[in-house]
């Protein structure tokens, strides 16, 4: 047994409570009289696609209207007045369950409710879809959560590999071998649509990030290809091994939101870079971990040690280049004019660090 692959015993236990959430639910619903069109158990927990020890519950119930749903989300926080809502539009609300059967484990469960028109009615599609696939493919989304997930590129938080993009990479390439062979051959991520909304690309939390973020998911996936499942999930340490030698800035996270914290903490940290760059910044990089409350936001960059200017035959504007700096030189190799640079990185690096700070802070 390894840290990812759950035993038949746990698989067990997340069927059991997994149909008795469902059943409690659909109890509830009857006992007041409200209408819905259907309760659903979504996610790794329904389809057996779960990591080992990673086995929140999402139990969606579909109701006709938006009055209908508030009616029922009265009654989630009825049964369950210890819980809270989550941000978002969503309006789900989390709460901590104990079975009956299995009363020494707590777990975490999500009520949702949605109407048919909802966006997220592509994750009951999902559940429809990625439920025909067999016990084979299953286990091969499962292996393939846990080889990106040691390699620190799971989830949309991460700005990596959602869920669904791994179900429908098993699905389209048959395996992972497959899926690396893709990338062994191609440079660019392909185009997969979800089967569940055709207008969007599966691949679309990776694509939406910044060019250099998209560079380096491919290189941490070409690396986990040849390396395989690592004998740990990625965690806090191994973000501060990759990223020694850089600078790390660490500040509370503005949301509860961890993908709009990953997101908000990319966007800070490259919008400062690119504001303090002024020509004088070769290279950058930057990297996020979010470590429960807290964002670190880590980066760096290259400085350049001289200043473009214009080739040899543009002579006026050779000479202006001179005038205005005198230390200039020819560079035979491409008989252009440059200026060398004495540029204080330092500086530059703290600069980033407080527009960082600023931007997480505002």
């Amino acid at each position: 047994m390894n840290w990812w692959n759950p035993s038949k015993k746990e698989r067990k236990m997340v069927n059991d409570v997994g149909n008795e959430l469902v059943a409690v639910m659909k109890s509830e619903l009857q006992k007041r009289n409200l209408d819905v069109l259907m309760v659903k158990l979504v996610g790794s927990t329904a389809l057996d696609t779960f990591v080992k020890g990673d086995f929140d519950f999402d139990v969606f119930v579909v109701a006709p209207t938006e009055r209908d749903c508030n009616s029922v989300r009265k009654m989630f926080h009825s049964i369950h007045p210890n819980g809270h809502e989550k941000g978002g539009a969503l309006k789900a609300w989390e709460t901590k369950y104990r079975s009956p059967r299995h009363p020494d484990v707590t777990f975490d469960v999500d009520e949702i409710c949605i109407t048919p028109d909802h966006d997220r009615f592509a994750t009951i599609k999902h559940a429809e879809i990625y439920g025909k696939l067999d016990s084979e493919q299953r286990q091969e989304i499962r292996k393939m959560k846990a080889l990106l997930k040691s390699h620190g590129i799971y989830g949309a938080e991460r700005g990596g590999f959602s869920s669904i993009a791994i179900s429908e990479s098993i699905r389209h390439f048959g395996s992972i071998e497959n899926f690396c062979k893709y990338f062994d051959e191609h440079d660019a991520f392909p185009s997969l649509k979800d089967p569940a909304q055709e207008d969007r690309d599966v691949f679309g939390s990776i694509k939406a990030q910044n060019p250099a973020w998209v560079r380096k998911v491919k290189q941490k996936l070409r690396k986990a290809c040849d390396e395989g499942i690592l004998d740990h999930p990625y965690g806090k340490k191994d973000f501060l091994r990759d990223n020694k030698g850089n600078k790390i800035v660490s500040v509370k996270c503005p949301s509860a939101d961890k993908i709009e914290n990953f997101s908000r903490s990319m966007h800070a940290c490259t919008s400062s870079i690119n504001a303090i760059s002024h020509g004088l910044i070769a290279d950058s990089w930057c990297d996020v971990f979010i470590d429960k409350e807290t964002c670190l936001i880590a980066f760096g960059f290259d400085v350049k040690d001289r200043k473009l200017g214009p080739p040899a035959t543009m002579e006026r504007a050779a000479s202006a280049f001179k005038a205005k700096n005198p230390n200039a030189r020819l560079d035979p190799a491409d008989d252009r004019w440059y200026a060398p640079l004495d540029v204080d990185k330092d500086e530059l690096e703290k600069k980033v660090m407080s527009r960082i700070v600023m931007k997480m802070n505002g």
